[in-house]
């Protein structure tokens, strides 16, 4: 017998919750295991279409329309008290306690937060949300909170349209419009969102347009099992829910580097379709096992939890100087206490408020949220300009952006076109014939400074060929969004060379490849496993290029911290780099290359320079040497400090005898 009764409170889809959550805080811990943990927001996605598609199914149904300012003053009740918290809280701990150099930043950012276009503000940035630039934001993962709410703005008025329709149509039932209507947005955002992924654009990430199908398909499931019968048999939903979670979790194996979100978006929304489908009885076993009492308390603290993790992540590791396991356990556990909290004063309080409970008050109170978020946005804006005025602060500042920014930005050197790289990508003396290829990953670009004043003083140009994350040996690094472009790269720089016939070449690669590098089959590797190939691929490419004289730059250290900012807010003794872990990556990829050219014999036409010798003495690798900034983050020189080293890269590329001191 069918049954239209409304279905009962769901308890498997607040241990859904739960996973998702769990998935997205492991991720931003960097947990081994769960490198693809941010397929948890594709969870939630699916879940709200899932769930706002049935309370407005349910209102259409029983009165033929959609309650507009009702429906959206519950979203203001639900979501806009915990959120406010959290951006109130970030804006009070950068002015109190983080560097003057990200305020500008967080208040941006915290602006879009308090309006929810964070996903349009950092796809305008062309932010890469697994990426440098952004992994120091606080305020980062408002971006998917903003495509909820603007899903949430959008969707009842396409329900009040079908309703619409429905009334004035005596021949379509309103049931029909609306699955063809969710059809026809899964249809077009799907296609969008998979040219977007295909490009590699920031937009196939933050764009609500791009993100739309996944919203799209959680709702035409909510459609499709709304006035399902109650007849399937347990056993055939807890296997649909099983497979639903197995999905899930071959999601975190496969979708490592997939164009993302689509098509590998898939597997994850696949997942959560057959979860939701299932609708498991709370008798079987696993009803049983997501009706306990922590999972669903959990699920029900997902989003308080997930306001509260980041910036504790991000603001708490920044200030503690730290980024080790147990600090950010520490940190994340934190986290939970502040959901707990913010869940029980403040979340549930003021969203069963009778106090608000009028569509007017609920209005006046997000208004005064919009009011008070831009007042404390603006106020850090203009802590910062006072700040930035100082001429250390601003000194440092200058820092971030070296003269060879603009050149080099968007990877516009990261090309095997000769002509193309003459005409943008080429310094010194441009019009010598004498040529310098410079060749690798960032770390390859952050010494173009030192060789265009060489350039300069003994007339020849530099040509620069760089991606960051791609080194010059045909190796993938986890840090590789997207290793197809990079191998790509790889396997076109023998051709480059020869077609360029450079002078001398000169190699660079951060050192975090001792730490992080895929095999052939796209698992990680051991440390061994690591040495091996980085070996073997230095020795195949120095074998591709062997007719031309070599200069080869190790490593250099890398912090935990950022320097930069360190020093803007606090003294330099206290911004201190043990040398053991400065230098641990750096030095064991160094000693790689030297034994890979080592087997080689050893030719005369490459020479290796090791920086870490000037960068650090016996204890600790300092911020400043002789009054110079050493570094401009984390992993990259100053370009001041490039400068400091040209005597010595003068000193070695005379070695090989490309030209004589002037």
């Amino acid at each position: 017998m069918k049954s239209n009764a409304p279905r009962a409170h769901r308890k498997d889809i607040d241990a859904l919750r739960a996973v998702a959550v769990v998935l997205v805080v492991l991720f931003h811990m960097s947990f081994p295991g769960f490198e693809s943990g941010f397929v948890g927001v594709d969870i939630f996605f699916v879940l709200s279409g899932f769930l706002i598609t049935g309370i407005l199914a349910r209102e259409l149904d029983e009165t033929g329309s959609i309650d507009l300012l009702r429906f959206w003053s519950r979203r203001i009740r639900r979501l806009l008290p915990a959120g406010s918290v959290v951006i109130a809280a970030v804006l009070g701990f950068s002015w109190a306690f983080s560097s003057p150099l990200s305020w500008n930043q967080t208040s941006d950012t915290a602006r879009s937060a308090v309006l929810y276009y964070s996903n349009y503000y950092f796809a305008g940035e062309e932010s890469d949300y697994f990426g440098s630039d952004t992994e120091g934001n606080p305020l980062l993962h408002f971006w998917s909170l903003s495509v909820e709410e603007q899903y949430y703005l959008v969707w009842p008025l396409v329900f009040a349209a079908v309703g619409f329709w429905a009334t004035r149509s005596k021949s379509t039932k309103s049931r029909t419009v609306l699955l063809s209507a969710i059809t026809l947005v899964i249809a077009i955002s799907f296609v969008h969102s998979y040219l977007l992924s295909a490009e590699g654009s920031a937009g196939a990430y933050y764009l609500t347009t791009s993100r739309a199908w996944e919203f799209a398909v959680g709702a035409l499931v909510a459609v499709l099992v709304r006035k399902r019968p109650n007849v399937l048999a347990s056993s055939v939903r807890s296997i649909s829910a099983i497979a639903g979670l197995g999905l899930l979790a071959v999601s975190l194996i496969a979708l490592d580097f997939a164009p993302f979100p689509a098509p590998a978006g898939l597997l994850p929304v696949a997942g959560t379709i057959l979860f939701l489908w299932a609708e498991v009885p709370e008798t079987t076993l696993l009803g049983r096992l997501m009706a306990l009492s922590p999972v669903q308390y959990l699920g029900r603290l997902s989003y308080s939890w997930y306001l509260w993790h980041w910036p504790f992540l991000v603001l708490g590791q920044q200030y503690l100087q730290s980024t080790t396991p147990i600090t950010r356990i520490a940190l994340v556990g934190l986290s939970l206490v502040a959901a707990v909290a913010t869940h029980h004063l403040v979340e549930n309080p003021l969203r069963y408020s009778s106090q608000l409970k009028t569509k007017t008050r609920s209005y006046a109170f997000g208004l005064l949220t919009i009011v008070f978020g831009f007042a404390g946005a603006f106020a850090l804006t203009s802590a910062a300009e006072a700040k930035l005025a100082e001429p250390e602060l601003a000194a440092l500042q200058d820092l971030r952006q070296p003269w060879y920014d603009e050149a080099t930005r968007d990877f516009a050197c990261a090309s095997s076109d000769v002509e193309l790289l003459q005409q943008n990508c080429t310094f010194g003396t441009v019009d010598s014939s004498t040529n310098v290829l410079l060749l690798g990953d960032s770390n390859a670009e952050h010494w173009l400074p030192t060789l265009t004043t060489l350039g300069e003083q003994n007339n020849f140009s530099v040509t620069l060929r760089v991606r960051g994350g791609c080194p010059a040996p045909a190796v993938v690094a986890t840090g590789t969004i997207d290793p197809a472009t990079c191998s790509n790269l790889q396997s076109e720089t023998s051709t480059l060379i020869s077609e360029l016939d450079p002078d001398l070449i000169v190699i660079s690669n951060t050192g975090n490849y001792a730490t992080e590098m895929l095999g052939n089959d796209g698992a990680f590797l051991s440390d061994e496993g690591r040495r091996l190939l980085w070996m073997e691929k230095t020795a195949e490419l120095l074998d591709e290029i062997d007719q031309y004289p070599i200069l080869w730059i190790k490593p250099i250290p890398t912090f935990s911290y950022d320097p930069v900012d360190c020093l803007s807010s606090k003294s330099e003794s206290e911004c201190t780099n043990p040398i053991g872990p400065a230098t641990n990556s750096a030095s064991r990829q160094g000693s790689w290359t030297e034994e890979a050219i080592n087997l080689r014999g050893t030719p005369d036409s490459i020479v290796t320079f090791d920086p870490l010798t000037t960068l650090c003495n016996e204890t600790d690798c300092p911020l400043v040497i002789d009054g110079v900034y050493v570094y401009r983050d984390n992993t990259h020189l100053s370009a001041p400090m490039a400068d400091y080293f040209a005597p010595q890269i003068d000193a070695r590329i005379q070695e090989l005898g490309i030209y004589n001191a002037s």
